[in-house]
């Protein structure tokens, strides 16, 4: 198994089956084997094979991998109650431990797998233990399926700080829209959205649970996940280096790195400035020269999609030791860090990996390669809201902040304005109506500052 996860609920009822077979089927659309497990089900009937639960019969349906039903549900209990209480009355005792084996047995058999859990976070299992201590035992990160209806943000947030004080990960939630008569429902996901310190998957709306998961699927965005199951440098950098040449390669990365941070926001600004600042510098442009103008939207929308893929890439190419080391978050996460300054990093990495999820297809089958589907109109690139822009550059410089402040203890910013003699210049003297002669004998240019690496001196 490559990652897993587990699949908790703000309460029992609010779609955990639903978004969970979802879940299934986009994995296996990407070609992903997958697998599924209910460790514990209440409310099964009986069947010629014994007790089975209809939640674990979608769950099997789902999957692309062989697995009897058994192993996809081990605990199968007749009564409809709290499954503690089921257990109870079957005069029967069930552990943690118990179901962690019956785990191990399968988990080998995909490379990604869905657990889903029965109840709410803290349903009990016995006396001692409860759904909440599954993940952990099982090795899966947490993504919360939220229930949007009348009481949902409270119920969402108490979940989230008991996950999160739990000691489990949260890799993220999904908004399963279970009351479409509910008045503000946009304006209760987003107050979610910026409460909650996890990645939204997407919203699913009010839909027939049994027929229509192919349309949930389509509004769910796991290419964060897969990018969670790659695996780092694994400390490559630390263990080659000494205490001293750690720190200066620490040092020395962390700052090459932010000067790239300030290049890639400067670089969205730049096109701020030419193209979202309003309808009269649109025309400006257009009488000055419009085709020449809307190739370079073209061409800046291309380079910052590359610089935040860049920016983000995976932290090594090839084998471990000798391939290619990147800077990108995730080398930076592969540093040595104390782990409260670890756990951040990743944290925020989590939330720029998603805003990466959504353009990395662009880069790669439109701007790297000409994927003959893309202009076929056969595959859609798919899209991303301005809030989600937003909260990628946000938490990329809170990222950046938390490794500078650890390395050089102090804080830094990623939106600095440019130095002189680059396309700042020229959008200045645009917007100002100097004359071109009066600018070509300035600095050097951009292009030859970038690729002599000496733009961010002043920094």
């Amino acid at each position: 198994m490559k990652k897993g996860f587990f699949i908790a609920g703000t309460d029992t009822g609010i779609g955990k089956t639903f978004v969970s077979c979802a879940l299934l089927q986009v994995f296996a659309n990407k070609g992903e084997p997958v697998g599924a497990m209910k460790p514990i089900a209440a409310g099964c009937e009986k069947t010629p094979d014994g007790w089975q639960n209809d939640d674990a019969q979608q769950l099997m349906h789902h999957t692309n991998i062989e697995l009897s039903y058994q192993q996809v549900n081990p605990i199968a209990l007749p009564p409809p109650i709290a499954p503690h209480i089921a257990i109870e009355q079957a005069g029967e005792s069930v552990t943690i431990a118990q179901l962690t084996k019956h785990f191990e047995q399968i988990k080998d058999r995909a490379d990604y797998f869905i657990v889903e859990g029965a109840g709410g976070w803290l349903v009990p299992l016995n006396k001692n233990e409860s759904m909440a201590d599954i993940p952990k035992a099982f090795g899966l990160d947490v993504i919360l399926v939220v229930g949007i209806r009348l009481g949902c943000i409270n119920h969402a947030l108490l979940t989230v700080d008991a996950i999160q004080q739990s000691g489990n990960q949260l890799a993220g939630w999904v908004a399963n829209i279970i009351e479409p008569e509910m008045l503000m429902v946009e304006e209760n996901i987003l107050t979610l959205r910026n409460s909650i310190n996890a990645p939204l998957l997407g919203t699913i709306p009010n839909l027939d649970v049994k027929n229509e998961v192919s349309i949930a699927a389509k509004k769910l965005d796991v290419d964060f996940l897969l990018e969670l199951s790659k695996p780092h440098l694994a400390k490559t950098a630390s263990e080659l280096l000494t205490p001293t040449e750690n720190l200066n390669h620490k040092t020395e990365v962390i700052k090459r790195f932010w000067e790239e941070c300030i290049w890639a926001k400067s670089t969205r600004n730049h096109f701020l400035e030419l193209y979202e600042c309003g309808d009269k510098r649109k025309e400006l442009l257009s009488e000055v020269a419009n085709t020449f103008f809307s190739d370079l939207n073209i061409l800046l929308q291309e380079y910052i999609i590359l610089q935040i893929c860049k920016l983000t890439d995976p932290a090594h190419t090839g084998k471990k030791i000798s391939g290619k080391n990147n800077l990108t978050t995730n080398y930076i996460i592969s540093l040595d860090w104390p782990s409260e300054v670890e756990k951040s990093l990743t944290h925020e990495n989590n939330k720029i990996m998603l805003f990466r999820s959504k353009v990395n297809d662009a880069r790669r089958k439109a701007i790297a390669h000409a994927d003959l589907k893309i202009y076929t109109n056969e595959i859609n690139l798919g899209s991303f809201e301005q809030a989600d822009e937003i909260i990628f550059w946000e938490s990329l410089e809170r990222f950046i902040n938390l490794a500078h402040q650890e390395v050089f203890g102090e804080s830094c910013e990623i939106d600095l304005p440019m130095p002189d003699g680059n396309v700042h210049s020229l959008i200045h003297h645009l917007r100002d109506g100097i004359d071109y002669k009066d600018i070509i004998n300035e600095k050097p240019s951009f292009i030859s500052s970038r690729t002599k690496h000496i733009r961010y001196d002043d920094a």
